[in-house]
């Protein structure tokens, strides 16, 4: 049974892709959005130093401002008390090198944005159904 809600943390710059984001999404997640990876990271370092529950799953865009979606994903596995969270890579880009990087540093899903918007409406469902609903993510212990 499901009983609480999954926080997550959306990494995204474009306003219609959060909002687009939102829509899909339900009352079983708590959804905190930021717009470029150095506010993702100030963020997650501010939930360390306050002792503060981190996300059970973060989504990152590729291309961020300040600091990339790369960049960010390598900061996250490298750090010892976020490596564990699930991290995955939501982009318009489906480009195969972008995909092996990712995976390469340790990223634990890679979705590739479709520009339909019933697309993008079953891509996020299908999210949703594994990740929130089927998937057992680590709580923080």
């Amino acid at each position: 049974m499901y009983d609480h809600k999954t926080r997550i943390l959306y990494v995204e710059d474009s306003l219609a892709d959060i909002n687009l984001f939102k829509e899909f999404i339900d009352d079983k997640v708590e959804l905190t959005v930021v717009s470029d990876g150095q506010s993702a990271k100030s963020y997650l370092h501010r939930l360390k130093q306050t002792k503060s529950h981190f996300p059970n799953l973060i989504i990152l865009d590729i291309n961020l401002p300040e600091i990339s979606g790369f960049e960010l994903l390598n900061l996250i596995k490298k750090e010892q008390r976020l490596k564990f969270i699930p991290t995955v890579m939501f982009s318009s880009s489906d480009n195969q090198r972008d995909i092996k990087d990712a995976f390469s540093q340790a990223a634990n899903g890679y979705v590739v944005k479709p520009g339909d918007l019933g697309d993008y409406s079953r891509a996020i469902e299908t999210f949703m159904n594994y990740w929130v609903y089927t998937c057992k993510l680590p709580q923080e212990q």
